[in-house]
């Protein structure tokens, strides 16, 4: 089965290869791109290149057999006959790794990385606006190394928001709106929080934006450690966990063993709706902490996220680089990321949304709910 497999990755490559040197159009190459096709699409198009998804992707993993360095050895001597100026890689984040074998900037390749819209409007979750992350530069949530997000961050005018009337109009109604990233998540919880209390949000604590960056913290169990250490005499101490661990339980047992006194929330809830009396938050590298500091929390980070080192968390064990010299508020943050850094568009026209379109839709959601 895995030399069949191998041999079917070969024959692909090698017609990938083929194909670069014959198209007209740039080739836009992603071997990761499972539900999310029409974020690739939508970048094709805006860029006017064609693009080509595997039928049948192939996993290189972390374990490699014989066979399976054999075919990276092979696929990669073939990926270097192809024409660099015609062939550019897109990554689902940091999805060369298992789905190439090797990194393409390595060997001279454009790589674009894509990652899903921060607040809703994913490629899957089926609304009128589809959104994405898009980087030619590195993945947005690396703290360590420099990235186009950083780049913009770096040099905005910290205020400039708010000489955007539909600029501002979305930040005001983002800091009041439950929606978030898993939409799909709203629970409400029967638990107040209040402006002494803290909430430490869990993670996925193998999820890339957590082991492809610097952190502070072992795992969950360690991220609430650290928070009952620094805050424990400020309020009550809340975990949330994040509802797509798989760890959960475990983390809770553990947790409840080290410290009893820690209160329990329902994974599955809105953790926005949680913010509301400003409870101090606590994260690793999770976004949910820009979130909590557009709703006007005090955020205190253990890891080189992107909104982290640029004067609005207080960052625990954060390494200052020399990107992130610019002062900024969670809102300057909370713009650039959202409306200057992400692309969306209309997912019935394949047209860009402006920033009108979104604060329209997010309006009469917010009429609704």
């Amino acid at each position: 089965m895995k030399i069949a497999s191998s041999a079917l990755h070969l024959a692909s490559v090698l017609t990938v290869v083929g194909f670069s040197w014959v198209s007209r159009k740039k080739v836009f190459y992603c071997a990761a791109i499972k539900k999310n096709r029409i974020a690739l699409d939508h970048l094709a198009r805006s860029s006017g290149a064609s693009t080509w998804v595997p039928l049948l992707p192939y996993s290189f993993g972390s374990k490699q057999g014989r066979i399976t360095r054999l075919a990276a050895r092979m696929a990669l001597r073939i990926w270097r006959r192809a024409n660099r100026a015609n062939l550019v890689f897109v990554h689902w984040g940091s999805s060369w790794n298992r789905r190439l074998g090797f990194d393409p900037r390595t060997e001279g390749f454009e790589s674009i990385y894509l990652e899903d819209d921060l607040i809703g409007f994913g490629a899957t979750q089926n609304r009128p606006i589809a959104g994405y992350l898009c980087d030619a530069r590195g993945i947005y949530y690396d703290g360590r190394n420099p990235s186009e997000l950083e780049g913009l961050l770096q040099a905005y005018e910290s205020g400039s928001w708010r000489q955007d009337a539909a600029e501002a109009e979305f930040v005001s109604l983002m800091s009041e709106n439950v929606q978030h990233k898993y939409a799909e998540y709203s629970l409400e919880s029967p638990h107040e929080l209040h402006s002494g209390d803290v909430l430490v949000m869990g993670q996925v604590a193998n999820d890339a934006a957590w082991i492809n960056t610097n952190s502070g913290v072992a795992d969950n169990p360690d991220l609430v450690a650290k928070a009952v250490e620094i805050l424990g005499g400020s309020g009550r101490i809340f975990f949330k966990a994040h509802p797509r661990w798989s760890g959960i339980r475990a983390d809770r047992e553990k947790i409840e063993n080290m410290h009893p006194e820690v209160i329990h929330l329902a994974p599955e809830a809105n953790f926005k709706s949680m913010l509301r009396n400003r409870p101090k938050v606590v994260v690793n590298t999770s976004g949910t902490g820009l979130d909590a500091g557009l709703a006007g929390c005090e955020v205190y980070s253990f890891g080189a996220s992107f909104y982290s080192g640029w004067g609005a968390t207080r960052d625990l064990l954060f390494e200052r680089n020399d990107g992130r010299g610019n002062v900024l508020s969670f809102e300057d943050i909370y713009v650039v990321v959202n409306l200057h850094y992400t692309r969306r568009f209309l997912r019935s026209t394949f047209k860009d949304a402006t920033t009108a379109d979104l604060v329209a839709f997010l309006a009469s959601r917010s009429a609704v709910q």
